[in-house]
């Protein structure tokens, strides 16, 4: 079984107040966590109007299948108009 743990940093494009930012947040995290089943939370950079750092995790039982659904979400992530992603830091463990 293989564990993935990736951390994504974007930045918010047009966000010019906490509150547009942290709409925008919000429905990537409310949105992915539903369509990929994993668990998903902002890690850092909660006070800054134009930057933002998801944390996510999921299970998979070998990791070609963790690579493609890591993928898949990275993907369906980076589709959102309203955000650059600019790091992507992943972490594998293996149990």
């Amino acid at each position: 079984m293989v564990a993935l743990i990736c951390q994504v940093e974007m930045r918010i494009q047009d966000a010019t107040t906490l509150k547009e930012k942290r709409s925008v947040v919000k429905s990537i995290i409310e949105r992915t966590k539903k369509k990929h089943f994993i668990s998903i939370i902002e890690s850092d950079f909660q006070d800054f109007w134009q930057k933002s750092q998801l944390s996510f995790a999921f299970c998979s039982l070998n990791l070609k299948d963790a690579d493609k659904k890591l993928n898949n979400i990275l993907d369906y992530i980076e589709s959102n108009p309203y955000i650059e992603v600019y790091d992507i830091q992943r972490e594998e463990v293996h149990l």
